[in-house]
């Protein structure tokens, strides 16, 4: 060691770890930094001027600076191991000061000195000096600046995004030359080269010009790489958290109506904790209708409680439709995929970031209740700098009692954040909702002694999603990502009290059930140039997942609280499944794109004797015309799995019955094809997709012959049944001067093709599934007069369909009138709904925006799904957007 070893360890180790830390990621030939000694800082240590003598003569450079050090009286402290070995040095000099002699002997030596308040001076392995790019980004039409548009230097650490005003920022950059990107959804990215020097600082400006399409908006649903729209050879729609304010949507499965073509989803007024969502008809005869789901990555383990997920913690939704993406994203893909993408902050900003929103209005009241009080509050922080971003959120809904004895409240809590260095990146979020609903007493069945009293029943709703992804980049064409998730559903009802519906009737009831799944998603991708015009991306994957179920119930009780008492009916179903997948993604001179894939996919609640379930994915895209005005022409193929539930394929004896094991019992599989053309002319776009699919293998609980010596009925369960779903959908958004117009209109037809020998159901082959309307349409329509004025319209359509008359069906049930004689006798078609949306929105001043909307404009009280869900009536609501 030198003379200043009395600076203690903990100060060298903090000074090394800063010195080497720090260093940026340069690309090879990047030249070294040449400034040795921070004279404005030296000129503090008065040791550096003082004038010494010096005979160096081939010296090691530890003898060198031990030398300077005890003539100059100065404390040099460094670690022996940093010192270059072989290299010697040659100095005379009868008067030289004490910081020019140090640079000439560490000059081109690859260290520097780094001088401290202290006094000290500590020799650290050399840091090239970094210059900055600064500049502004503004519309190429308009001149005004761009906020939020993301720019970075390609294959580097360094990126930002542009604040309010335009500009952006990127500080300590290492001098060399690289490629400047900055892109932002709806505009065309720009690249361009820029030359950094050290200590310099480099200038560039970059007009943005509106993106002539939508075609180049980049995508990552159905391909996991980020992939410009054009090259999707499926349908894929994309929501940002733009037009969720804009729309003030507090349910995510609002989407589906109207907004997404080909999918429905039903309002249930009071039991609003619950999401059926029905995407290209129905994958199943007996299953409720869901899509799958996932929030950063992390499959969501039970997709029908995506109403808790809350809007405002939403960045953007990608929704793709029909079974093709399962070849990524593995079994219960069979409708398509919804990907929701959480806020993480923004890079580069001056200052943290604050927004919130609060309102308050009211719920119109149903079957004589008076009308209810209604909030709906949020805020939000955000932050950034040049490395990383973070996001930190919360909200807070209440519903009044616009129902008889019902009071909800919903509370979301979430964090996000990212951030990068060198070639790895890093993002994780969280999320906590709790949604608590004291359940509505329906006074239209009052008459009903099952019905005559409310039923004192609470039910909550806990839900937890947890997920981190890692990427680096080995190399500019080849990345590896990986991401671990958890996400878990834990649902309770409680009786508070005895309902005396009877005099006897003292007992109470609770129910809990929990739904966990753990994943893992590792994947690598590797882009290849096959020629001048040829390109592929090649992906390569697996996937595992582990999955928990646990139900508890307890009746005949006497307390729910506490240590339970009653009767108690415990069931664990714990069980995994690993899936492995690869896709190959070719772009021939960026006009065609071909796309195939294939996913093996390995469940044990599969037939002990079936083995591997694969799910294969061919697709074509076809971009004709250029600049403002082009056409896409699309096809695809696909197949996915939805397995069986646990102990289906299992033998299992009752007091009543028998079920015979199926070692063969396959997957309920979805497969087909849909093609179409995407028009886009300037800022207008217009679609239309016809799709053709086959929902088969589906499972159905059959009668079948006794086994000998028994004398119970028997069952089993079989891949028996078919649907064939096949239809069209209509897209289209339209500005018209100060107006945009958007639209959707679905015709689906889900009807049964095939049911087992010996069916003693309710359906008919021909039948139209119940719960699927044949036609559902949308519009929303935004017109802004003045430029800080905003009106928005919307409509939602949905068709007749066919279900149960619940309420006739339950006069039978609870009301001894005479039975029908099947179920199907009480089916009945329900008439079209058709329900309006009206908003305006004032910007007061900046960061102040004023709204008000109203939702059911017209009060329509007509039914959804089936008669038994009451409906929504008309709700307003009054509040203000805030940001700071």
């Amino acid at each position: 060691m030198g003379s200043g070893l009395k600076v203690s360890l903990v100060v060298l180790g903090t000074v090394i770890a800063f010195s080497t830390g720090a260093v940026a990621q340069v690309p090879d030939g990047a030249p070294t930094a040449q400034v040795l000694l921070r004279r404005d800082i030296a000129a503090a240590i008065p040791q550096l001027q003082r004038t010494i003598s010096l005979q160096l003569e081939g010296a090691s450079l530890d003898e060198a600076l031990q030398t300077v050090a005890h003539q100059a009286e100065l404390p040099i402290t460094y670690n022996d191991a940093i010192l270059p070995r072989n290299r010697k040095v040659w100095l005379t000099a009868s008067e030289i000061r004490t910081d020019e002699a140090l640079e000439e002997i560490l000059r081109d030596s690859g260290l520097q000195l780094l001088p401290l308040a202290s006094g000290q001076v500590v020799v650290v392995k050399a840091r090239a000096q970094g210059g900055t790019v600064s500049g502004r980004v503004t519309d190429a039409k308009t001149s005004k600046p761009i906020p939020t548009v993301a720019v970075f230097l390609e294959g580097t650490r360094w990126r930002t995004s542009t604040g309010e005003d335009g500009a952006y920022h990127l500080t300590d950059v290492a001098a060399a030359t690289y490629t400047l990107t900055a892109s932002r959804i709806g505009y065309t990215k720009q690249t361009q080269s820029v030359t950094v020097a050290a200590g310099q600082d480099v200038t560039v400006d970059v007009a943005l010009s509106a993106a002539a399409t939508e075609l180049e908006q980049v995508v990552v649903t159905g391909t996991v790489v980020p992939t410009e729209r054009k090259a999707i050879p499926t349908p894929i729609s994309v929501v940002s958290a733009e037009d969720i304010q804009r729309q003030n949507l507090q349910r995510v499965d609002q989407l589906f109506r109207g907004e997404i073509p080909g999918g429905v989803a039903w309002d249930l007024g009071p039991l609003d904790y619950n999401s059926l969502v029905a995407v290209r008809g129905a994958s199943a005869i007996n299953t409720d209708p869901s899509i799958k789901t996932f929030i950063d990555g992390v499959e969501v383990a039970d997709p029908t409680f995506i109403a808790t997920i809350d809007p405002n913690s939403i960045d953007r939704i990608e929704i793709t439709r029909g079974p093709q993406a399962s070849t990524v994203y593995g079994a219960g893909a069979l409708a398509g995929v919804m990907q929701i993408f959480t806020k993480k902050g923004r890079f580069g900003l001056k200052r943290p970031e604050l927004s919130g929103k609060v309102s308050a209005g009211s719920a119109g009241g149903f079957d004589g209740s008076g009308s209810a009080l209604q909030t709906d509050n949020a805020v939000s922080l955000l932050g950034g700098d040049e490395r990383t971003s973070y996001n930190l959120g919360g909200s807070y809904r209440r519903m009044g009692e616009w129902v008889p004895s019902y009071h909800s409240t919903d509370w979301n809590l979430s964090a996000g954040g990212q951030t990068g260095q060198g070639p790895f990146t890093l993002s994780s979020s969280a999320r906590y909702a709790d949604k608590a609903i004291d359940y509505p007493w329906d006074t239209r069945l009052q008459s009903f002694t099952f019905y005559s009293k409310p039923t004192y029943s609470t039910y909550r709703i806990r839900q937890q999603t947890y997920g981190v992804t890692g990427s680096v980049q080995a190399t500019p064409t080849w990345t590896h990502a990986v991401t671990i998730g958890y996400d878990q559903s834990y649902y309770t009802t409680d009786q508070t009290q005895p309902q005396f519906r009877t005099p006897s009737d003292s007992f109470l009831t609770s129910t809990a059930i929990h739904q966990a799944k753990t994943s893992l998603l590792y994947h690598t991708d590797l882009g290849l140039r096959l020629g001048n015009q040829v390109a592929a991306m090649v992906t390569a994957g697996a996937n595992s997942e582990a999955f928990d179920y646990v139900f508890l119930r307890n009746f005949r009780a006497t307390r729910t609280t506490g240590q339970l008492n009653g009767t108690t009916l415990l069931i664990r179903t714990p069980w995994t499944s690993t899936g492995y997948f690869g896709q190959v993604q070719v772009n021939l001179a960026e006009r065609l794109f071909l796309t195939g894939g294939l996913r093996g996919e390995r469940n044990p609640n599969f037939g002990t004797g079936y083995g591997t379930a694969w799910s294969p994915r061919v697709g074509v895209a076809y971009v004709l015309g250029s600049g403002s005005a082009s056409v896409k022409l699309r096809a695809s193929y696909g197949e996915s799995i939805r397995a069986p539930e646990p102990g289906q394929r299992d033998a299992i004896a009752t007091a009543f019955e028998v079920q015979v094991a199926n070692p063969t019992l396959a997957p309920e599989r979805q497969r087909g094809a849909d093609a179409g053309v995407e028009l886009y002319l300037r800022r207008a776009s217009f679609g239309v997709t016809y799709y053709n699919q086959r929902a088969i293998d589906l499972i159905d609980f059959v009668s079948v012959p006794r086994p000998a010596g028994d004398t119970l009925p028997a069952f089993q369960y079989q891949n028996v049944s078919r649907v064939k779903n096949y239809g069209w959908e209509f897209e289209g958004r339209f500005p018209l001067g100060p107006v945009q117009l958007a639209s959707t209109y679905s015709i689906m037809h889900s009807t049964v093709a095939q049911l087992p020998a010996g069916y003693d159901g309710d359906y008919q082959v021909g039948d139209q599934i119940l719960g699927i309307p044949h036609a559902s349409a949308g519009v929303t329509v935004t017109y802004s007069p003045l430029p800080q004025t905003r009106l928005t319209g919307g409509m939602t359509w949905i068709g007749h369909w066919t279900e149960t008359d619940v309420l006739a069906l339950y006069g039978f049930i609870f009301g001894g009138q005479p039975y029908r004689g099947s179920g199907r006798a009480y089916w009945i078609e329900y008439p079209a709904v058709t329900k309006f949306a009206l908003g305006v929105s004032q910007e007061l001043r900046n960061g102040l925006e004023a709204f008000v909307r109203a939702e059911n404009v017209g009060n329509s009280l007509r039914y959804e799904q089936n008669n038994y869900n009451i409906p929504t009536t008309r709700r307003v609501t009054v509040g203000a957007n805030i940001r700071y």
